[in-house]
């Protein structure tokens, strides 16, 4: 994946991360709004990222990051603290979005 022009980075496990942001208008996968503030960077001693979705001025944002990088065939795994029921009952259609090219 092509990082997005000007898009803001941060460090995490080894790896360079981009943050995607477009407020303006809807960009895919979606269409949604992105807001790169609702990715927080980890701070606690586990390492454990953030991820929120928001409500502002009637819009929705979503949070995304990416790598430039393929990371190859392995086995990934993704713990989320939140019952993923909970998440679904706020119409979440995919949690969390995974892309390989």
């Amino acid at each position: 994946i092509e990082p997005e022009p000007n898009a803001d980075t941060f460090e995490w496990k080894g790896y360079t991360w981009y943050l995607k942001n477009n407020k303006a208008s809807k960009i895919g996968p979606g269409p949604n709004y992105f807001d790169s503030t609702n990715v927080v960077v980890p701070s606690n001693p586990n390492g454990d990222l953030t991820m929120k979705i928001t409500k502002k001025s009637g819009k929705t944002f979503c949070s995304e990051f990416y790598m430039n990088q393929a990371l190859g065939y392995g086995l990934y795994q993704f713990d989320i603290d939140q019952k993923v029921e909970d998440i679904a009952s706020k119409n979440l259609s995919s949690i969390p979005y995974i892309a390989f090219n």
